[in-house]
């Protein structure tokens, strides 16, 4: 996964909510350095830059940035 990538939840994630499709703004964010930070169109939770941090493997990509 990388920066400008397409992404919507996986199938199996309980957490989905209305969250459709974002893309991909940072990579190896989080305390463990793991998490991707989303751009949703409708996000569940963000922070100051309205941003979602996220484990990858809750993520599908739909289109890879060139």
């Amino acid at each position: 996964m990388k920066i400008g990538d397409l992404v919507r939840p996986t199938k199996g994630n309980l957490l989905s909510g209305p969250r459709r499709i974002g893309i991909v703004m940072h990579v190896n964010t989080g305390w463990d350095g793991k998490q991707v930070m989303i751009h949703w169109d409708t996000p569940l939770w963000y922070d100051v830059e309205g941003l979602s941090s996220e484990d990858p493997e809750n993520l599908e990509v739909i289109s890879e940035n060139r």
